[in-house]
């Protein structure tokens, strides 16, 4: 069974295209105060691909892009973020290692709020983190690993 884009944003309602993160929040996290902070809104929510939601986050100043990955809540060691439901990873092209930006972690704390507040259930095609390595070895690579 497979959960469209169009059936997860109906588990978030719809006012999906709000702002999850303002300046306020950012500054909270240790963000400066003079940065132009913007907002981060929710841009894309993607069909479930491994096991993971893609989510797409914008700011709305400086247009920067943030993929957001959910997976159903689990024994994940580092989430950047949870909520009820979920387990939210940024997705840094296997740069795992790479400490995440406290900008990114602020925008995936207010997506955490706003999936308590809008998603009461996990489609059955949403995997923890755990069982999305176990599936798929593809994940394990990272930029960051040593070569040869």
């Amino acid at each position: 069974m497979s959960v469209s884009r169009r059936d997860f944003m109906a588990l978030l309602g719809t006012s999906v295209a709000v702002t999850v993160a303002g300046s306020a929040a950012l500054v909270a996290a240790g963000a400066p105060a003079k940065a132009p902070a913007g907002k981060w809104i929710v841009e894309h929510i993607g069909a479930v691909s491994k096991g993971a939601i893609p989510v797409t986050l914008r700011n709305d100043v400086t247009g920067e892009t943030l993929r957001v990955e959910a997976c159903r809540r689990g024994l994940a060691a580092n989430p950047v973020a949870k909520s009820a439901h979920f387990d939210l990873f940024v997705a840094n092209d296997g740069q795992g290692h790479a400490p995440t930006n406290r900008d990114h972690v602020a925008a995936v704390q207010g997506l955490a709020a706003h999936l308590d507040r809008t998603v009461q259930a996990v489609p059955a095609t949403v995997l923890t983190m755990g069982e999305r390595l176990t599936a798929h070895a593809d994940l394990h690579a990272t930029a960051d690993d040593v070569l040869a």
